[in-house]
């Protein structure tokens, strides 16, 4: 509780710097004033795809509360991180293949996460380690469970067209459950839905464990 007192203080602390009141910033979240208020209040725990949107809010006004939102999202700090790939940049730079793999499998473990994308765990420690690269059927799966802004990273990398992500953020608006992550609900579906229409049938995955 005590966490979650401090991550409200900081949202306040950014709210202020911005110059917003709890809608406004609640249209930036995607959330409406009544769940932005119980975030300040304690009353709700902070989804990670929150803590993503408000280091991303953060980025502007201050760089130890955008490290400061990262942290409690459990994501890796952005020191660590080669700015090797092109694409729409933030004032954090955007994380290479492996540590964007990273980024999406946060704490859980290599085994869990492997069973989550359906791959073996060697597979998933080629993807770390900068071995293999993810093919477009991983990198959809992956955008899937991560919140903003790593699941807009990982369908860029997949090819998807901007209009088609934009398509998919829409459908993941309701920020109103404690962590949508990696639960499946009619949102998600409604998405895959968009993203079947919009790429080529997947490629094959070679796990490094069968050779």
């Amino acid at each position: 509780m005590q966490k979650e007192r401090k991550i409200a203080f900081k949202m306040c602390e950014l709210r202020r710097l911005r110059g917003e009141t709890q809608e406004e910033l609640g249209v930036q979240l995607l959330v409406d004033q009544s769940f932005v208020s119980r975030l300040e209040s304690g009353e709700a725990a902070f989804p990670i795809s929150i803590l993503l949107k408000l280091a991303n809010l953060s980025n502007k006004y201050s760089r130890e509360l955008a490290l400061f939102f990262l942290d409690a999202a459990g994501v890796p700090r952005p020191e660590a991180v080669e700015k090797k790939t092109t694409g729409p940049a933030t004032a954090l730079g955007i994380p290479d293949d492996a540590d964007l793999v990273k980024a999406v499998r946060g704490k859980v473990s290599v085994a869990h996460f492997a069973e989550t994308i359906e791959v073996n765990k060697g597979t998933v420690l080629a993807f770390e380690g900068g071995i293999k690269k993810p093919p477009v059927e991983i990198w959809i799966k992956m955008g899937n469970l991560s919140g903003y802004p790593f699941n807009v990273y990982c369908w860029q990398r997949a090819g998807l067209p901007s209009h088609a992500i934009g398509a998919l953020l829409a459908g993941l608006r309701n920020m109103n459950e404690a962590d949508n992550t990696t639960i499946p609900n009619p949102e998600r579906l409604k998405a895959r839905e968009v993203l079947s229409r919009e790429l080529p049938p997947p490629e094959p995955v070679d796990d490094p464990e069968e050779k």
